[in-house]
């Protein structure tokens, strides 16, 4: 008997035009492990939230859920708790105790488990997932990375059959991200918990999963293996690009005609792919080599100029309170008209308060911060600087006090006497058209951020500081804000961009910098940055590195790939 049987779901939200979800079928059998991925807005998170009637949402549905053969609106709200676990996107709106270990025990002690028992519990879950050292902690002291695993552990420690994951590593570091990815597999396969995920970070998950669901508009358009996945969306664009690494290079180098299926999932499987059919030794003709290295270098140099220096920070130093510990130690950081620069490095590293002490929201106690070489401090008290630097916080909520999007759109550009115009035309450019008259609370995470940047873009500001804007992005439309982001640098505006997304960063980055220990410990273009990198670097540099040379993004393997099979056959 399936665990979980969605029977022709359908759900509405009050006063929406079109349906979140539309005619729903999936069984999910115990102990698997299933992916839901698709664009933002296409109804994920809905369904996930249909599968806990705690969290579902107020709208109109019809079809059915069960559980274990009874219908889920039909569990009390104990079995539910206990039988169903669900992590939330961001952890901040699911941790409720100031303590770890009082997080840990919250939800047994709601349940009033025996008190020798639900010591063991947590005794046992603190050990699987490490938690020990900083058991006694406040969880205010912990990284983006532990409170994530903390949210997870809190509802391991339920022992659920089913668990429900909300994009969980959205906010997390590449390697924090590969650590909760393996943790949650060995909960799946260690424990027998069934998993069902929503992500749009594909890279590392997609190996581990039993079955990919495929949505689009609120329909599951595909159902399938992960290796079978290339072949079932063959043709379909907007889902090919959601795919690994490994699985696009695969498919795109394939001959016309040719089956797509058993795709490499990992980077070992993808190299020996590459390694047995495009190989230099196997190639044996130095012109791709020759061309693939001058392709990588006009990549890394194509913006590569001298631009106006907007924004200097020089041996900034920063600390949130007197007596504690320096986030920024010594830092140097110069923003650059015209130019896309992309911070990256781990949760806690100062990236966020680099980004905010460069906008001049923070103050050092050392060092400058200069505009056009004026203290920033003296610029923003200008009544003229009022929109020529616009900052994106990393918490999009933050941004909205009104009641829809369109109010809040209408009011930022009444605020800065803009024409109407100019919110039609961040309308267009952000896609926001089916959540204009939606409460910012009820949208999706990738829908939130894209309403951000929108109102963020109204003003036209010179310079653009962005905290993690990417995040809850869908491939597709990440590939088209990418593109935005090089049109606004073209016009000569400065952006900086704090990000996790090292694909991203590598795409479209005129300039990136690595984050360590409160100072940039590198700088340069993508490629000198990523290029020797075992974990701050792409999938697609792992899986070429040492077979073709200087490659960075899938699409230069797959180029390189194609045109050394061309030289081959014909010679």
């Amino acid at each position: 008997m399936a665990l979980l049987e969605i029977k022709n779901l359908n759900f509405t939200y009050p006063e929406a035009a079109q349906p979140a979800l539309s005619g729903i079928n999936l069984e999910i059998q115990p102990g698997e492990f299933v992916l839901i991925c698709g664009a933002s807005g296409c109804g994920k998170s809905t369904l996930l939230r249909q599968c806990k009637p705690a969290l579902s949402q107020h709208g109109e549905k019809s079809g059915a859920i069960y559980f274990n053969g009874k219908a889920i609106e039909e569990l009390s709200f104990r079995e539910q708790s206990e039988k169903i676990g669900f992590v939330m996107q961001d952890p901040e709106m699911q941790i409720v105790t100031d303590k770890v270990r009082h997080e840990l025990a919250f939800g047994l002690e709601s349940l009033g488990t025996d008190n020798r028992k639900m010591r063991v519990r947590i005794a046992e879950m603190a050990s699987f997932f490490g938690i020990r050292d900083w058991f006694d902690s406040p969880v205010s002291a912990l990284s983006g990375g532990q409170k994530q695993l903390l949210c997870l552990a809190a509802v391991t420690v339920m022992q659920p059959q089913l668990l429900l994951l909300d994009e969980p590593t959205s906010q997390l570091d590449p390697i924090a991200a590969g650590e909760f990815f393996n943790t949650l597999k060995r909960i799946n396969s260690e424990l027998g918990t069934t998993v069902i995920i929503t992500e749009h970070r594909l890279e590392n998950l997609f190996p581990m999963v039993d079955r990919v669901v495929f949505m689009r508009s609120g329909s599951i358009v595909s159902n399938c293996s992960p290796a079978d996945a290339a072949e079932k969306l063959r043709g379909d664009d907007e889902f090919f690009s959601v795919l690994p690494s490994s699985v696009r290079i695969f498919a795109k180098t394939r001959q016309n005609g040719q089956n797509l299926r058993g795709a490499p999932l990992e980077v070992r499987s993808a190299r020996d792919y590459l390694l047995n059919n495009f190989s230099l030794d196997s190639c044996r003709h130095k012109a791709s080599e020759n061309q693939i290295r001058a392709s990588a270098k006009a990549e890394s140099n194509k913006n590569r100029k001298n631009t106006e220096t907007v924004i200097s920070v020089r041996e900034a130093w920063f600390r949130y309170e007197k007596d504690s510990k320096d986030i920024l130690c010594g830092m140097n950081f110069d923003v650059h008209a015209g130019e896309l620069t992309c911070i990256v490095g781990g949760n806690g590293a100062g990236k966020t308060t680099a980004l905010m002490t460069a906008a001049g929201v923070f103050a050092p106690y050392r060092g400058k911060v200069k505009y056009r070489g004026k203290p920033i401090s003296t610029f923003r008290k200008d009544k003229g600087s009022a929109g020529k630097i616009g900052v994106l916080v990393q918490n999009p909520l933050c941004c909205f006090v009104m009641d829809s999007v369109a109010e809040e759109l209408e009011a930022t550009a009444k605020a800065y006497k803009l024409p109407r115009s100019g919110i039609e035309e961040v309308i267009d450019i952000m896609q926001l058209q089916s959540v204009l008259n939606s409460n910012p609370y009820d949208i999706s995470g990738g829908e939130l951020q894209r309403a951000a940047i929108a109102k963020l873009l109204l003003p036209e500001p010179e310079v653009i500081f962005l905290d993690e804007a990417t995040k809850g992005m869908d491939a597709f439309f990440k590939a088209e804000f990418g593109a935005l982001l090089r049109r606004l640098a073209a016009r000569g505006t400065a952006i900086v961009l704090v990000s996790h997304d090292i694909e991203f960063c590598a795409e479209f980055a005129d300039r990136c910098a690595m984050f360590f220990n409160g100072t940039v410990i590198a700088e340069g273009t993508p490629q000198d940055v990523f290029l020797g990198n075992s974990f701050y670097t792409t999938s697609a540099c792992r899986i070429s590195r040492g077979i073709i040379p200087d490659a960075l993004t899938s699409e230069q393997i797959i180029d390189y790939a194609n045109r050394c099979e061309r030289k081959k056959n014909d010679a």
